[in-house]
This record gives C-alpha cells, sequence and structure tokens, in this order.
C-alpha cells in the first residue's frame, strides 16, 4: 500500500496514518480497556512511534476515520503474514465507538479489497482465546477456527472465495 491509499465505507475512510492522529491514537492505545487483549498501554511518546513507524513508514496499519467528523477511531492491522498472498487483520477500536459495527464494516472492506485487488489467497486473524469480541468478529466476517498457533493466540482464516479466481 502507498501513501495515498484510502478505502471508503458507508461511514468510515481508511487511510495511511499521519502525525496528526497522535493524540485520537494515544485515546485508544492509552487505553487498559482497549489494550487488555493485546499488548501494553502505551505511553504517547510509544504512539508517536508506533505511528511513525507502523502507520506511516511501515504501513503495516490502516487507520480508521469516521467520514462525518474526521475523528480517528482506531486502526486496523493489515499487512503480509508469512508471504505475500497471506496478510494477518486486526483491528483496535476505541471504546467509546465500540458495538457500533465500525471494526466489521472496515474489515469487510478490507477483506474485499485484499481478495479482488491483492489477489490474496487468505487472510487470517488471531486472538486471544479470552477475548470473545474479536472471535465473534471473526466469525461474523466468515473465518473459519484454524486452531492455535505457535504462539498459542486461536487462530481464524477466510480463504479466497472462488468468485475472487479471475
Amino acid at each position: 500500500m502507498d501513501n495515498n491509499f484510502w478505502l471508503e465505507t458507508e461511514r468510515l475512510i481508511l487511510r495511511i496514518f499521519n502525525e496528526n492522529d497522535t493524540e485520537d491514537a494515544y485515546e485508544y492505545l492509552s487505553d487498559k480497556i482497549v489494550m487488555e487483549y493485546i499488548e501494553p498501554i502505551m505511553t504517547y511518546k510509544k504512539v508517536i512511534s508506533f505511528i511513525k513507524k507502523a502507520g506511516i513508514k511501515n504501513n503495516l496499519i490502516l487507520a480508521i476515520e469516521l467520514k462525518n467528523s474526521g475523528k480517528l477511531i482506531g486502526h486496523l492491522v493489515f499487512h503480509e503474514y508469512g508471504n505475500k498472498n497471506v496478510y494477518e487483520l486486526g483491528w483496535i477500536i476505541n471504546k467509546n465507538f465500540w458495538n457500533k459495527g465500525y471494526a466489521k464494516e472496515a474489515s469487510i472492506e478490507i477483506i474485499k479489497y485484499g481478495f479482488e485487488t491483492l489477489k490474496l489467497e487468505k487472510i487470517i486473524g488471531e486472538t486471544e482465546k479470552e477475548n470473545i469480541k474479536s472471535i465473534v468478529l471473526f466469525e461474523k466476517l466468515g473465518m473459519k477456527l484454524v486452531g492455535k498457533n505457535e504462539d498459542g493466540l486461536i487462530e481464524y482464516e477466510i480463504i479466497k472465495p472462488i468468485s475472487s479466481n479471475k
């Protein structure tokens, strides 16, 4: 994905991070509830570094922005996973925006992009077995349980639909 990457859904914009996203990203990346199953909470300095490295330099994550307000509400993890035909999908959403369907809406669009534009063969997701909300969303997205991976995380996958083989 290049620095001009931009996808839109009905309510969201999926885009590359920029340095102006730091305040909004800190709001959710420093929240213990949001980060419970992901990693330790981040300091403001760590958020700046994370955005520069993962979001701007390496394009491992995509900003999720509300169309109607321009507010950054979270991000999608979307990057190569082992080889160029397999990507990992994940999300971190500000808890003030949970239960509104934003993670599902963003994920549906990026899965479509992955299979139709990037011609991926498979998209995987992984989480802790206690992270029921993510497990439910993986299943709503049509992802199937594969089992535990080498890190002990529960792994889900979705294979490219036959109709996307064109």
